[in-house]
This record gives structure tokens, C-alpha cells and sequence, in this order.
């Protein structure tokens, strides 16, 4: 019996090691929760060390006045805690000026993008840029509306991506078409409820007869004013992005519509 018994305890003891050295193989502490971080690294955490209090973040608009998708995200990073700055006269950098969301970083910590997925964004798949010379740790320099997670300001984001066309300023310019052209466009799109609109002249020419230029987040207008001019006798009306522009909307009016 004693034999027996003295058998079963060297089994248990086996056992035990076993078990305890491959805890030690694995390598690193075992949390109850499935983390798992390096004795000599101290944890890895899956929330961020930093706050928003703690981050100071700029957000790049081309315009001499903020847009108004720009102050929405503004008051939106202020709510969550953020130290919030609008960062306008900057020229186009090849980040802007991408149709891909783009985050320029002052140092490259991946606990200021864990902050950032955490809190403001609702997707993760944005590109990545260093630039230790700038001020903010952290500067928004291309984004979209539905990137960005709204919470309890939802619904006013949701406006912004169906402007009504009273809430929108659009420039018609004189890029080459016959003098008084931008003024009759422009007083035409404004009797049609684009009250915001003016007329200038360009000081540089096109040979298209109208191409509609539209800021980041302006793409649904842009849509709205082609069809209105391509139903006003611009057959070939077209619109782009571009992001060195002052106002959301910019007409460009140049050579004739072709026969």
C-alpha cells in the first residue's frame, strides 16, 4: 500500500512540473483575462496608458474659414478630452491631398494610435506618417466623416453628409468662358436654393467648359451641382477632389461645350 501510494505522489509532483515548466517556456505572465507580457518588458496592456487629456491634436483645413465638418470634429475631440487646434494656411501636403485617411504622428507610439481607434475612430486602416518637426502629437491630415465615431453627435454628422444646398459655399469662376458667364451661373444656382454662392475671375484659364472642384467630405454636393449643371446646358460637366481650395464647392467655367 505504501508503495502504492508513494507512486502516486512521485506521479503528482511529475505532473505539477510539467505543468509549471511550460509556463516558464511560454515565457511571461499569465493573466486570467488571456494577456500575456514578457518578464522583462513589464505588461502589455490592451488599453492605452494615455488619456486624451493628455494628447494635443491638430486637424488640417484647407479653407481661410473652418468647414463646418471641421468644427463638428473639433467640438467632437474637445467632448472626448482632447487639447483640439485647427490647423489652416498649411500648404497641400501629398497626405492631403489623398483620397486615403491619413494621421501624421510627431513620434512614432503605438499607444497614441491605440488612444486614437479607442476613442475617435471607428475603423483602424488609415495611413501612417512621422513628422517630428510638427507641434501636436498627433495631426488628422486627410479624414472622412464616416471615419470618425460620432456617439451622441450622430445625428448632426449625419447632416453634414446631406448638405442642403443653403448650407454650402460655392465659388463660380471665370477660368475662360465669355465675360459675364460666372455671374449668370452663379445667379442661376443661387435661384435654385445655393444662396451661398459668388461669382469671381480666375486668373489662370481652363479648356473644359465645367468642372466642379470639391473639398474632402463635399463629394455628395459636388454629385448634386454636376447634375444641376449638366441640366443647364453643361453636357459635360465633371467634379474632383481637390484639397487646396478655399471654399467646399469651386465651378470652374472655361472653353465651350463642344457640337
Amino acid at each position: 500500500m505504501k508503495k502504492i501510494l508513494i507512486i502516486l505522489i512521485l506521479l503528482v509532483v511529475a505532473f505539477a512540473g510539467l505543468v509549471v515548466g511550460g509556463a516558464i517556456t511560454q515565457g511571461g505572465k499569465q493573466f486570467s483575462d488571456g494577456r500575456s507580457a514578457d518578464a522583462g518588458s513589464g505588461t502589455n496592456e490592451t488599453s492605452p496608458s494615455l488619456t486624451p487629456a493628455d494628447v494635443r491634436i491638430g486637424v488640417l483645413d484647407p479653407g481661410e474659414e473652418p468647414s463646418a465638418a471641421t468644427l463638428l470634429l473639433m467640438k467632437r475631440l474637445q467632448a472626448l478630452g482632447y487639447d483640439t487646434t485647427v490647423l489652416s494656411g498649411q500648404s497641400a501636403s501629398s497626405e492631403s491631398v489623398r483620397s486615403q485617411t491619413t494621421v501624421r504622428l510627431k513620434r512614432d507610439d503605438e499607444q497614441l494610435m491605440l488612444l486614437l481607434q479607442r476613442t475617435a475612430f471607428v475603423q483602424s486602416l488609415f495611413r501612417k506618417v512621422i513628422d517630428t518637426g510638427q507641434e501636436q502629437d498627433i495631426v488628422l491630415a486627410a479624414w472622412n466623416i464616416s471615419d470618425i465615431r460620432w456617439d451622441d453627435m450622430r445625428s448632426e454628422a449625419d447632416t453634414l453628409l446631406a448638405y442642403a444646398p443653403d448650407a454650402v459655399p460655392v465659388v463660380v469662376m471665370n477660368a475662360g468662358a465669355p465675360s459675364g458667364t460666372a455671374g449668370e451661373v452663379a445667379g442661376a444656382m443661387a435661384g435654385v436654393g445655393y444662396t451661398q454662392v459668388t461669382a469671381e475671375n480666375s486668373e489662370t484659364t481652363v479648356a473644359e467648359p465645367a468642372v466642379v472642384y470639391y473639398q474632402r467630405n463635399y463629394r455628395e454636393v459636388a454629385k448634386q451641382v454636376t447634375t444641376y449643371l449638366k441640366q443647364s446646358g453643361y453636357a459635360s460637366a465633371s467634379y474632383r477632389y481637390r484639397y487646396a481650395q478655399g471654399a467646399p464647392i469651386v465651378v470652374e467655367l472655361g472653353g465651350p461645350e463642344s457640337e
